[in-house]
């Protein structure tokens, strides 16, 4: 059997990332500006945001949603992934997502995220809240970590 998990290592080394969108699903969706069709589109497009981990750090975060339900996210920390999302209501959500987990330059494992969350009245900003949970190679889990994300539309105009 491999070696245990520990969650405080797990808390140091694995970023639990955000959501963002596949460069396919951007092409074919494109990204829908803040402003008054912002409502309308939904989940669809780019965010920028910040990540909150319930130990309290923190990660600035780049999301994406596509059309197609295809998502993508890349933080601050380096960490990259893919999953799914869907629409649960008209202004809610949920998603899942993976992403690998490096350490010096070897596979340590990888992380899945469960996310639900809500898009404001204006559809210019979402906030999210979830758990991940670290899956060592071994087939050996930690516990969930708890995760909160609050984030904003941006557009072709980045700024």
């Amino acid at each position: 059997m491999g070696e245990a998990v520990d969650r405080r290592d797990l808390l140091r080394t694995a970023s639990l990332g955000a959501v963002g969108v596949g460069a396919g699903a951007l092409l074919t969706a494109g990204a829908a500006e803040a402003g008054p069709d912002s409502a309308r589109t939904g989940l669809r497009g780019t965010w920028t945001g910040t990540i909150t981990r319930e130990d309290g750090e923190t990660n600035r975060v780049l999301f994406a949603f596509g059309a197609d339900g295809l998502l993508s996210f890349h933080n601050t920390a380096g960490d990259s992934g893919t999953g799914q999302w869907r629409l649960t209501g008209a202004r809610t959500f949920t998603c899942g997502f993976r992403h690998f987990v490096r350490e010096a330059d070897a596979f340590r494992g990888e992380v899945r995220v469960a996310y639900t969350g809500v898009l404001a009245a204006d559809g210019a900003s979402f906030t999210a809240e979830g758990t991940g949970t670290f899956i060592a190679p071994d087939g050996s889990t930690a516990p969930p970590v708890g995760v909160r994300t609050t984030a904003t539309r941006y557009g072709i105009d980045p700024s």
